[in-house]
Order: structure tokens, then C-alpha cells, then sequence
């Protein structure tokens, strides 16, 4: 399986809601299901 590659312009605007939603003191595994990403990313 290859492994995907996100652009510059994909992942900004994932930390940033990362950042938002990190700030309504949500837990990590919960942020990680919002954005649709794995926790190890």
C-alpha cells in the first residue's frame, strides 16, 4: 500500500482546527477523530 502524501495547503488548516480544538480542552484521540487522522500522525 503507498503511503499518501498531503500537501502544505491540506495540513495548515488541520493544525489550526487541531489548535481550536485543542483550546475547548478536548483530548487528543478526540481531536484526532474530528480531522479524520490517525493518532500517530
Amino acid at each position: 500500500m503507498p503511503t499518501r502524501r498531503h500537501g502544505v495547503e491540506q495540513i495548515i488548516p488541520k493544525l489550526r482546527q487541531a489548535v481550536v480544538e485543542f483550546g475547548k480542552e478536548k483530548k487528543v484521540p478526540e481531536i484526532c477523530k474530528t480531522l479524520d487522522i490517525s493518532e500517530q500522525t
